[in-house]
């Protein structure tokens, strides 16, 4: 299940061949269904190129769960023609929306998703880090008809977590035993936050993190060990995309 709370906009940008279901063309639209739950765009008229430009917002609860396109012609008088599917999902996305990448610069690729057998891209489905989001480009090939590919935009939507109101101040007086309670409660309290923040600073003075592939490293690493696995195992990124410490 995702635990980030947000929704998922996709942008339905343009459909290209699709086929031609009437003798003057189609009319296609765009029908995105997830767990049950169906949004589609408008119809465009006589063309098999679409130009929607339509964003369509969905409710993510689990990032593997796949999600289906459907193209369709209208129809007036009869059941709409099918035009094609696809499906995609939304893991490879979520993946980096977990991620720290503040310090990366914007129009930064921080992930390729390529074509395979079992999917339906129709080509490498670049992640781009663009103005503090993470955007995805898809090309999907419909299957179960002679051509066509559908056009997507997909980006995360993240919602603002209502910060927890200050408690209430005690009230005043009581008598001796009610006064020693407030301050043994206050202690334990500046105890565990203290512990806390102790443990906190430990955790992340043990260890430092690839940001592109996430793997963890011991705070001793030298900086050549460093240079050494993002050379080895992202040769297209540069030094400070894996590890923003070492920026000058």
């Amino acid at each position: 299940m995702s635990s980030l709370p947000g929704f998922l906009s996709v942008r339905v940008l343009r459909g290209i061949n699709l086929v031609s279901r009437d003798a003057k063309g189609s009319d296609p639209y765009v029908v995105l269904n997830l767990d049950g739950r169906k949004l589609k765009t408008s119809v465009m008229k006589k063309t098999v190129n679409p130009l929607w430009n339509e964003d369509l917002t969905l409710a993510v609860l689990d990032p593997a769960a796949p999600i289906k396109l459907e193209v369709f012609d209208k129809d007036t008088f009869s059941k709409d023609d099918e035009m094609g599917d696809a499906e995609f999902d939304i893991e490879a996305l979520m993946q980096i929306v977990k991620m720290d990448l503040d310090d990366i610069r914007s129009g930064t690729v921080v992930r390729t998703v390529r074509p395979g057998r079992n999917c339906c891209l129709a080509d490498e489905s670049h992640i781009i880090w663009e103005n503090g989001q993470a955007v995805q480009d898809l090309l999907l090939k419909l299957r179960n008809v002679e051509t066509g590919v559908v056009h997507l935009q997909l980006k995360w939507v993240n919602i603002p977590v209502a910060s927890h109101p200050p408690p209430a101040p005690a009230a005043m007086g009581g008598g001796n035993a009610q006064k020693s309670k407030m301050a043994r409660e206050r202690n334990a309290e500046k105890n565990k936050g203290s512990k806390g923040s102790q443990l906190e600073a430990n955790k992340k003075a043990m260890n430092i993190q690839c940001k592109i592939c996430m793997q963890t490293f011991i705070c001793t690493t030298s900086e050549a060990k460093c240079k050494e696995h993002a050379e080895a195992r992202h040769p297209k990124n540069e030094l400070v995309q894996c590890f923003p410490h070492l920026k000058n």
